[in-house]
């Protein structure tokens, strides 16, 4: 009877050091974890171009999008707004369709400039202005036709960051989603992951966007 108390005391143990020890990696590349699973995401977008092409659709293959963006946690202290514009690429996935896609994943591409305006702070009686922040992102990744309307789109990929005379370079994504109001013009709201390869924290902004279809 004590050797199988003694057993299972000592699973018991084992697990929780086993999840204790998953927490701490967690904790502690958490933001690692996030871009991980946004680029296997992207990768199964990838996988289904071949795919696609036996597809019968609608839709158009390119969008121009432009609109503001708000920052989030720590950057929204320093640059709490943008403004950003893009440009994407999907075989006939944009705009109002006749029907449904039968194979509603496909691939994407996404390329774009964000700016946001640095924030004015006086502190102990002096004013300064931190720098405007320039964001020139590539992406690829995946999207997702969930209806004749919609889709949704996880892209990933380099981008590089300006700031007074200097140049980063940064991992990101984006999620994002695009409501078609009519054939051609579509409300395009999403969140912005960008993460200074040399930089501590990763910089986030929520962003809403009207997007033409062509």
């Amino acid at each position: 009877m004590m050797l199988i108390k003694r057993k299972a005391s000592n699973l018991i143990e084992n697990s929780l050091n086993r999840y204790s020890m998953l927490t701490f990696l967690y904790r502690n590349n958490k933001y690692q974890f996030l871009l991980l699973f946004c680029l296997i995401i992207s990768i199964s977008g990838i996988g289904q171009i071949n795919t696609n092409k036996k597809v019968i659709s609608t839709g158009y293959s390119k969008t121009v999008s432009a609109g503001i963006n708000i920052s989030y946690v720590e950057f929204s202290q320093t640059h709490p707004f943008g403004v950003g514009a893009n440009f994407s690429w999907s075989k006939h996935r944009f705009g109002l369709m006749e029907k449904k896609l039968s194979k509603p994943f496909g691939f994407i591409a996404d390329g774009g400039i964000d700016y946001y305006f640095g924030k004015d702070e006086t502190v102990s009686g002096y004013s300064y202005k931190y720098n405007g922040f320039t964001y020139i992102h590539a992406y690829g990744g995946a999207i997702y036709n969930c209806g004749k309307r919609g889709n949704i789109n996880l892209t990933t990929g380099p981008a590089l960051g300006l700031e007074d005379g200097f140049t980063s370079f940064f991992l990101g994504a984006n999620l994002s989603g695009a409501y078609f109001i009519n054939n051609k013009i579509a409300v395009t709201p999403g969140i912005k992951y960008m993460q200074d390869l040399n930089g501590p924290d990763p910089l986030v902004s929520f962003f809403l966007k009207a997007s033409f279809a062509f």
